[in-house]
This record gives C-alpha cells, structure tokens and sequence, in this order.
C-alpha cells in the first residue's frame, strides 16, 4: 500500500476514534493538547534505545531514561539494569515543541504534547525509523553482536500501529474580560449541581466537574480549559455550550464589575442565549 494512502487511513482512524471531525471545535476554542496510546504488537528493549538510539535534529531529539546508573557497556550483562520504560522527545512537522513518547518494554506507546492526530503519526513514523535500524557493537570476545532495539522490526510499520485511544483532550479559550474567582465559586455553589472546587493558590481556578467526566476549570485572567476524559469530542459542543451560557446569564454575577462590557462579550464570544 503507498506511504500516502497508509497515511491518510491512519488519520481518518484516529480521527474518528477520537470523534474528530471538520468543525467540531466551535469558534473561540482551541485544542492545546492531547493525550493518546496505543502499541505495537511486539517487545521493545528500552535499555537499548536509551543508549545507542539514534537523536537527530528532525527525528528524535532526545532519549531519556529513569535510571541514572546506566552508560554504555559493549553488552548489558545484569538484567537488573534493564529499563522498562524511557521517554522520547520527538520532533513533528508544524510544531514547535517536540512531542513527548513514554515507551515501554511491552509495546506501548503513550503521546502527550500533541494538538492533532498528524503529531502523533509523524512521531510514530519516526520511531518505526529508529527502532528499524541495524546496530552492530564489538563485544568482550571481540566479535560483533547485534544491538537490537524491538523484538520484531518488521512490526515496526504504521499501518502495525493499533489499539489507539484517547485518554485525555485539554482545550482553552480566552474571555475579554477577569474573573472575581469568589463570587464565581459561591454562585456556583448556590445554583450548580455539580461539584464546585477552589484553590487556595492565587493563580488557581474555580473547577466545575461538570457532566461526561468533563472539569471546566476558569481562571480570574478570563482563561478557561475544558478537560475532556476519554469519550473524546463526543460531548464538546454541550460543554462549550454550558460555559457560554453560565457567563451571559450571570455575567453581572461571576465578572469583576470593572470587566462588564455586554456588547464586547456578545462581538467576541458570540454567546448563546
């Protein structure tokens, strides 16, 4: 099958795992991360990729491991020095920040730094290079041994990659104008029935563990996130809708007074009534 047709099939299964599809996101809220897994049906040998994986510029830029006891012996001879899982730091295409990989002896895989389903296939593209790759070292008898990095490397394709899913979706959006955090938190607990938290920190949120396993969490800055359990896009639009309605109603309410300005709430959230 060609790379590009594998591609795209890869994406529009994920996509729909997730319940992505073309303007689900309503306007004025921006996915910021998103939380994923899933496997190869054969072992990595993490040990190995932490010490002689191969780091590039537009590859994998980083290894790391969570034992500091380990440099790079010709062979490994003490089990006890074998690492169950490592993190790869992975650079993707149209994005800055490279994508963070915990890998694991058994074949998995768990995403995190990603904004869309592309991050993750273009880290995965990378990975299957890397752990492809043939590596000899000269051992204590002076003959060359293999360095292998997984059990099987004709697994390691795209097309290979299953049991993906969704742990987690975080999105955000901006209001036009601050929150007062105690007025907010005590109107809530009069009028919502869902769990209302509060922090004593002075950048905390209010947090609303609204419906769907979903927490709302509203700064005093105007910021606002929306975490999304593992049901994926599927109830957003509910959410959104909750949120927009609870600042319209109640805006004289949940606002610093110096904040209210109706007409600029209404021009930039295009609130629901």
């Amino acid at each position: 099958m060609d790379n590009q047709v594998i591609y795209e099939t890869m994406k529009n299964k994920m996509n729909e795992i997730i319940g992505f599809k073309k303007d689900i996101i309503p306007d004025g809220l921006q996915l910021s991360t998103m939380v994923v897994d899933g496997k190869f049906k054969t072992k990595f040998y993490p040990t190995n990729i932490y010490l002689y994986g191969r780091k590039s510029i537009d590859g994998v830029i980083n290894i790391i491991g969570n034992k500091n006891n380990l440099s790079r012996p010709i062979i490994i001879k003490n089990n006890k020095k074998n690492l169950k899982q490592i993190t790869l730091y992975v650079k993707v295409k149209n994005k800055e920040n490279p994508v963070s990989v915990k890998l694991f002896d058994n074949g998995s895989l768990h995403f995190t730094g990603c904004v869309r389903v592309e991050n993750v296939i273009d880290a995965l593209i990378k990975i299957c290079h890397l752990c492809r790759e043939e590596l000899g070292i000269r051992n204590d008898k002076g003959t060359i041994e293999d360095i292998k990095f997984v059990e099987n490397k004709e697994i390691m394709k795209l097309e290979n990659f299953c049991d993906f899913k969704v742990d987690m979706l975080n999105l955000k959006c901006y209001l036009p104008m601050k929150i007062d955090k105690t007025r907010l938190y005590n109107f809530l607990l009069e009028t919502e029935p869902y769990r209302i938290e509060m922090g004593s920190n002075g950048n905390s949120a209010v947090i609303i563990k609204y419906k769907y396993k979903q927490t709302i969490s509203m700064f005093e800055s105007g910021k606002i996130l929306i975490v999304l359990g593992n049901q994926g896009f599927e109830h957003l639009n509910d959410t959104f809708t909750y949120v927009n309605r609870l600042i319209l109603k109640n805006y004289d309410k949940v606002v610093k007074v110096e904040e209210i300005i109706i007409s600029k709430l209404q021009e930039e959230l295009k609130l629901l009534c």
